[in-house]
Order: structure tokens, then sequence, then C-alpha cells
């Protein structure tokens, strides 16, 4: 008997060539392996979910990175930053690195742990309340200059802040750094954007004399505009009474354009008027001019 043939022949009978491989799991199968990893996840079954995220990672399956964040996200308790920090770099930019970014910055805060907060901000993101944490944050470690350009930034705005800036603005306003211009600056804002509660509780929370004059003065020139038609007491108040002239020429303007454009001159070369100022008056203003030669 030929032997080294017989052996031959086996060899090829057991080999695994191609008829014989074992062939990847299907798509279909990957996603249903995928959807029981998310419920076993979202059951806390970490263990089970882990085993099944280690089969998509060696199957290259292109959802695994997000049952990989199913499975942080609910071991938020027990996660250390590096963790977030290495998934954060193996997906940079993307959604799933934001999304466990900001829910770790709500577990931080939970835990007020204010340098890992700090450590995970980024600027121009997350919700008002989790800025203004961030804010308190560096308060609390000792950050102050960075704490307080955040709060005027965050107070110089027309409309109510979210109850957790008051720890941040109530600190603020106890520095040196604050003066009741900012205050004086956010009621401007408020009237603006028609926040009336806003621009009352700044009314009492002013004391200082000049400007308390100058809110007098602006709720005057918003009944009556025609007192503008006294130009020397307002241009004589200085650049303090630039938003009271901008509300009473804009409000001039409703009713007499002509006394507008004769006043004008003399309020545009006062000084006064600074350019957000300058710009509130003016695009009202033309608008208003194209709209009387052109009513239709």
């Amino acid at each position: 008997m030929n032997y080294p043939a017989l052996t031959l022949l086996l060899a090829c009978f057991f080999c695994s060539g191609p008829l014989h491989a074992q062939q990847p799991p299907a798509q279909n199968e990957l996603r249903e392996l995928f959807l029981e990893g998310q419920q076993q996840a979202a059951r806390e079954r970490i263990d089970r979910a882990e085993a099944i995220l280690a089969q998509l990672q060696e199957a290259n399956y292109s959802l695994a990175p997000y049952l990989e964040l199913s499975i942080l996200l609910h071991r938020a308790a027990d996660m250390q930053p590096q963790e977030v920090r290495n998934f954060m770099q193996r997906y940079p930019g993307t959604w799933l690195a934001e999304k466990l970014r900001l829910n770790y910055l709500l577990h931080l805060r939970g835990d007020r742990n204010y340098e890992q907060y700090i450590a995970f901000w980024a600027e121009g993101t997350g919700e008002e309340s989790q800025r203004c944490f961030y804010l308190e944050s560096l308060h609390r470690t000792g950050q102050l200059q960075q704490a307080w350009q955040g709060a005027k930034a965050m107070w110089l705005h027309g409309e109510s802040r979210s109850d957790s800036c008051d720890y941040i603005f109530a600190r603020w306003r106890r520095s040196d750094d604050f003066s009741e211009e900012y205050s004086w600056q956010r009621y401007i804002l408020a009237r603006r954007a028609g926040e009336r509660s806003l621009s009352d509780y700044l009314t009492r929370l002013i004391n200082d004399n000049a400007i308390e004059l100058r809110i007098e003065a602006y709720q005057a020139i918003r009944r009556e505009p025609e007192l503008l038609l006294e130009v020397d007491a307002f241009i004589s108040g200085g650049p303090g009474y630039a938003a009271v002239i901008a509300q009473g020429l804009r409000n001039l303007a409703e009713s007499d354009m002509d006394s507008v454009l004769r006043l004008w001159p003399a309020y545009r070369d006062s000084g006064v008027l600074d350019n957000d100022n300058l710009h509130y008056f003016l695009d009202d203003f033309v608008e208003r001019m194209v709209e009387r030669r052109d009513p239709q």
C-alpha cells in the first residue's frame, strides 16, 4: 500500500480549506447579539454585556462602540477618569465621546468632584446649569479670576439664569471685581428683552444713586421720548446715559421721525453713544426709513 499517498489524502481531507473554514457571524446575527448586549447593559448585567462586547469587537462590528458606551454609562458610579479619557481618545470628535463626557460631568457634579469637573469641562458645550457649576468649581478651587470672568459673561444676559448660577453670582457680587455698572447693563438688556420681572429685581439690587437716576431717566424716556429735545441735559450725563438716549431716539422715531432727524446730529457728535447703543438705535431707524420711503 502506498502509505505516503494515503497520508497526503487524509491530510487534505481534514485540512481547513475554504469549504470547511469557520464562517464569521452574519450581519443579522451580529445585530441580534448587539441588541442582546444593550438589554444586558440596561439591566445592569455588566459582565454579560462586556462578554458580548468582546465578541462584537472581535468581529469588528460597526455598532460595538455604541454598546461600549452603554456599558460605561451604566457603570457611571464606579467609572474612572482614565476610562473616560481612553474612550474619548479612541473616538475623538464623535457624538459617542461627547455623550460620555457630558454624562460623566453629571456624575462628577453629583459627587461634588470639582477638580475632575474642571478637567473634563469644554468651553462652548453643556447646558447653562453645567456651565454655572463649572464656574462654581473654579471658585471652590481658588481660580477666582477665571470664575469672575465667567460669572460676568453669564450675568450680562437679558433673561433669568438657572438657579445653579446663584452660587457664583452671589460670590462675584461680593468681590472687588463686581461693579453696579454690570447691574445697570443687565437692567438695559432685560428691558430690551421684555423681561420686566428681571429688570424689577435688578432695580432692587442697585444702591448706587447715580445709577438709580439713570433708571428713572430710562423709565421716563420710554413714556415720553420727547424729553430728548433737551439735548444738553442728556449729553451732560455722559456715556452712562447712552442706553437712555438710544432708547429715547428709538421710541421717538415711532411717532416723530422728523424730530429724530433734527436731533440725531447733536447726539451723534456728542461722543456719548457707544457702538452697541448706536447699532441698537440705527438698525431700527434705518428699517423705519426704508419703510417710510417704500410703504409697500
